[in-house]
């Protein structure tokens, strides 16, 4: 039997039926939030892309045989299963987009007295998105790693909730209880507590992309809020500042700023 005629077989067989009916209902799902929260068509287009290549990698490789059936379907049901639940947050508004922006001084004449508008930081759950990380480290591990990794995470992903929450909330600096720590250490060492501050980020900058480039917790998980900033973002580069000032008044998320210098 040649290897053509056998990846025919397996194409009309019943069980690449039953994994296209998946691939089916996973692009179909992807069409619809595409719909309901990206603007912008060209990040539509390789959102979609994105996802459609993930379909075509698992049914390519099922048909040659390299991948089990339940393998196959198991990649496109965890998809399924992202993308439904980010959906779901969505729309019962247990996550929410917030932008802190950032207005830089600029010389009158250079354009007309506006000012420069930086996005400062852009995100769904900021130091939430530690948590996630964290707790399933945790998981994944069976509670082995959290002593060494996820409980740390977790920690600095409380600190940021609770630091970035005040933010938004009062519109001014509050140091959360971990930091506090990290300064506390450090006057005891004999340095200064923005030398505790600095050490605090790079342990929470070193965490963050453990978090998100182990395979305890796979960038699946975020591709439709990954790709609603890219959104946000690619939208406020197309604004004139007139539009960026209306856009950031109405806008549905929550922006914080500006911030002046």
């Amino acid at each position: 039997m040649t290897v053509a005629r056998f990846s025919s077989e397996i194409e009309n067989s019943f069980s690449f039926q039953i994994l296209h009916r998946l691939s089916l209902q996973l692009m179909n799902l992807a069409e619809h939030v595409a719909r309901n929260y990206l603007r912008q068509s060209y990040i539509k287009r390789r959102f979609l892309a994105e996802v459609q290549q993930l379909i075509s990698q698992s049914e390519t490789a099922f048909v040659e045989g390299r991948i089990s059936l339940n393998a196959a379907t198991y990649v496109l049901q965890q998809e399924f299963n992202y993308l439904k639940k980010s959906s779901d947050d969505l729309f019962a508004q247990r996550v929410q987009q917030w932008i802190i922006i950032e207005a830089e001084k600029e010389a009158e004449t250079a354009h007309n007295g506006w000012k420069t508008l930086v996005i400062k930081q852009i995100g769904f759950v900021g130091g939430g998105t530690q948590i996630i990380a964290g707790y399933g480290a945790c998981a994944g591990t069976l509670g082995l790693g959290c002593a060494a990794f996820g409980g740390t995470l977790i920690a600095h992903g409380t600190n940021n909730m609770y630091e970035n929450g005040y933010y938004l909330l009062y519109r001014k600096e509050k140091v959360g209880y971990v930091k506090q720590v990290y300064q506390i250490v450090a006057k005891e060492a004999g340095f200064t507590e923005k030398q505790g501050e600095n050490a605090f980020a790079v342990v929470d900058l070193g965490l963050s992309v453990n978090g998100l480039l182990t395979k305890v917790n796979k960038p699946e998980a975020w591709r439709l809020f990954r790709y609603m900033n890219q959104d946000k973002i690619y939208a406020f580069k197309k604004m004139t500042p007139s539009e960026l000032t209306i856009e950031i008044s109405s806008d549905s998320a929550t922006i914080a700023g500006l911030e002046k210098e």
